[in-house]
């Protein structure tokens, strides 16, 4: 358009300086610091490891394809070409998938394309391995003046002692949002921070007092001389060994303390030491909460499936509602990585082999989770009942049988001459 302004004004909003973001406004989660947070969580707490093995399993279970551009033979040769690749990395398609899920953890996942030459008769450029740039390694960003990013600066290593820059153009980001242009997207362990945090907290009290319950609280008793202000230095000094004493002491098979045998003039000892037990049982339901709070940290993610009939409650409907939710929200995750894939690495691949731009395929995720068989099968009853042409159809065929776990049909045998 003749005399249009290309330049760019306006901004994201995005708040970042000297290639920091702090969009997040816990402290404790920002940069570094968050991403060993979010680590503890995946690693530590059973709930979130549940919801993130029910995200993988249910990732592995998905076939990925190569679509074709389109018909005729540069297409389908386009594909088998994508195809080989896929296949010749050092490693495989599904484990670099895994990795990717990285980004749900940490809201983002960098990888670095490291590319190579494929040996004759092809001779093309193809890729090595797409290598993860692990999240604790992230020094810093480097932006564009408008916003844009233009890679990322990794931490030294001992094999780096200096700081790399990785630049976009040679990587792909993967991001759960890309809100404001922000590289770090936004954890799906966000929202389940606060329930984890107080869940950590009162699980860390149960125990404490499940184990005072059972062993009781240490007591000493000591003269008051030794605790007072103008006490002699080796009046102190056992003060502090009997706040050490009272601190450690461990009901097990090793317990036991010696304390001197004098009594004053009353009879009384100078020194005594027991355990004082709890007067009642527990008032805190804390069982009750630490429940309510794994809800919650399951809930976050649409995943509070797992959590149904751990109290006796939970129906197969309500199960099978809340699992199709959570397979839509796994299915939208996958398409945020074949949209990547087909936007960053494909045309790369293209254009670094000159290749035409018409054949170029995409990857293509298959379905998330299975279709209940007797829910299929009742679908074409109905259609076939209301009058709608169903069979023969080779390609309807086809899907009802991989739908519904079965084997292809057999090829139809070519015609014969007559």
């Amino acid at each position: 358009m003749a005399g249009a302004d290309l330049a760019e004004i306006g901004r994201s909003g995005l708040r970042a300086w000297s290639g920091l973001v702090r969009e997040e406004f816990l402290p404790e989660l920002q940069g570094r610091r968050g991403v060993a947070v979010y680590r503890e969580m995946a690693a530590n707490d059973p709930v979130v490891g549940a919801v993130l093995f029910a995200v993988e399993m249910t990732l592995r279970g998905v076939p990925w394809t190569v679509a074709p551009a389109g018909p005729g033979q540069a297409a389908a040769e386009g594909a088998r070409f994508l195809e080989s690749v896929r296949d010749d990395m050092s490693h495989g398609f599904e484990d670099f998938l895994v990795e990717v899920l990285g980004m749900l953890v940490h809201g983002w996942a960098w990888f670095e394309i490291v590319w190579k030459r494929r040996p004759a008769p092809d001779g093309r450029i193809g890729v090595r391995k797409l290598a993860l740039r692990g999240q604790d390694t992230a020094l810093r960003w480097e932006f564009d003046p408008a916003g844009g990013i233009r890679g990322l600066w990794q931490a030294p290593s001992p094999d780096a002692p200096q700081p790399v820059f990785i630049p976009i153009a040679k990587s792909l980001l993967f991001r759960t949002t890309a809100a404001k242009g922000n590289p770090e997207g936004r954890s799906i362990l966000r929202n389940a921070y606060r329930p984890w945090y107080f869940k950590k907290r009162l699980e860390e009290g149960e125990a404490i007092g499940y184990w005072r319950a059972l062993g009781g609280l240490p007591v000493a008793r000591i003269p008051a001389r030794f605790m007072a202000a103008g006490a002699s230095a080796e009046e102190r000094a056992l003060f502090h060994d009997f706040q050490r004493i009272v601190r450690d002491t461990q009901v097990d098979e090793r317990a036991g303390l010696v304390l001197p045998s004098d009594r004053d003039e009353h009879g009384h000892p100078y020194f005594e030491f027991g355990l004082l037990g709890a007067a009642g049982g527990q008032s805190v339901p804390l069982r009750e909460a630490i429940v309510d709070r794994a809800r919650e940290i399951a809930m976050t993610v649409l995943a509070d499936f797992i959590l149904l009939g751990r109290d006796g409650a939970g129906s197969y409907a309500l199960a099978r509602d809340k699992s199709d939710r959570f397979e839509t929200a796994v299915a939208a995750w996958l398409g945020a990585i074949a949209g990547t894939l087909n936007r960053h690495l494909v045309p790369r691949l293209w254009r670094i082999n000159a290749l035409d731009p018409a054949a170029m395929p995409r990857f293509v995720p298959g379905r998330v989770g299975r279709v209940d068989a007797a829910t299929l099968a009742g679908l074409v009853e109905r259609l076939a009942a209301a009058g709608v042409p169903l069979f023969p159809d080779d390609g309807l065929a086809r899907f009802l049988r991989a739908a519904a776990g079965l084997p292809p049909p057999p090829d139809s045998a070519p015609e014969t001459a007559r």
